[in-house]
């Protein structure tokens, strides 16, 4: 059996969403982490008998990413102009390739909340 160490997929953009996507691979990425989590709902209940009761609410994802800056790498500058412009675009997170059969994808229309440079 094969393995890996971590998470080895790949980062896309496409600037027309994921609705009819031009995708382009993030070369620059490194260090992609994706964090779907739910929120939870306190549901308690005097029926509860003292213990605490949740469900789930609403899910949200978050896509971190290092990206080494190159102002005339496209995916940068698509990434950097959807901050800048406040536009929706759309990412893929990959466990292989997109297209590559048998491969595990996310892919979301997005906004990029947050863009440091240093």
């Amino acid at each position: 059996m094969s393995h890996s160490e971590g998470h080895e997929g790949k980062l896309y953009v496409s600037e027309d969403g994921i609705g009819a996507p031009s995708w382009v691979e993030v070369l620059l990425a490194r260090n992609v982490k994706l964090t779907p989590s739910h929120t939870e709902l306190d549901v308690s209940t005097r029926g509860g008998g003292g213990w605490k009761q949740t469900a789930l609410g609403l899910t949200d994802v978050t896509i971190d990413v290092e990206l080494l800056y190159d102002p005339e790498d496209e995916p940068t500058i698509l990434i950097e102009a959807a901050f800048v412009t406040k536009a929706v675009i759309g990412l893929a997170d990959t466990s292989k390739g997109i297209l590559v059969s048998g491969s595990r994808v996310f892919q979301a229309d997005c906004v990029v909340s947050k863009f440091d440079r240093s």
